[in-house]
């Protein structure tokens, strides 16, 4: 009898076992920056990965050396002096969430979930609290986003001597270290 209830369990419920998976194509993670406190600018990072564990947990691992600027040089120039790829390649976010609420969603159903997030960052980890909304589009996939900007400053990270060696090199008078970032990440059922 316990077995045949346990194959009905499985048969019926398959999001209780299963893991969701980053869409990298339909994913996007933007951040702005402003310089000489009135140009502003978005920027991206085109390769991440990520799930949604049945534990409970969230992962988004950012590879840094992805980084997209629109410029070319500008590209080098933060993976080199910024983020400096060559000692921390990747950033990474991971939270713990209530995997019932995400399994009781129906398609075409939303939440906001409020979080706090562990980020590591240029060897460091700070945690950081988001809004954000969960979007169940069907029963294989779900969609989630920041609700509003979180707010990162440089200096948490100790990015603060990228950041100037950045404003020297093409001779800003300033670059803010207080930068907006946004999320849009579907993952997958798997």
């Amino acid at each position: 009898m316990k077995k045949l209830a346990l194959i009905v369990l499985v048969l019926f419920a398959p999001t209780a076992f299963a893991d969701w998976v980053l869409n990298q194509k339909l994913s996007s993670l933007s951040f702005l920056t402003t310089k000489n406190a009135s140009v502003t600018e978005k920027h991206t990072f085109n390769k991440m990965s990520g799930s949604l564990s049945d534990e409970g947990v969230a992962r988004l691992v950012i590879q840094l050396n992805s980084v997209e600027t629109g410029v070319p040089i500008r590209n080098e120039r933060m993976k080199e002096f910024l983020f400096q790829i060559d000692r921390f390649p990747e950033a990474l976010v991971e939270l713990k969430f209530d995997k019932t609420k995400l399994n009781s969603l129906k398609a075409g159903q939303m939440m906001d979930l409020p979080v706090t997030a562990n980020l590591k960052l240029h060897g460091v980890e700070r945690s950081m609290d988001a809004n954000l909304r969960i979007i169940k589009l069907t029963n294989d996939q779900v969609s989630v986003t920041t609700v509003e900007p979180i707010i990162m400053n440089t200096e948490w990270f100790g990015l603060q001597a990228g950041v100037e060696k950045l404003r020297e090199i093409v001779n800003l008078q300033s670059i803010t270290g207080a930068v907006p970032v946004t999320l849009s990440l579907v993952y997958n059922l798997q």
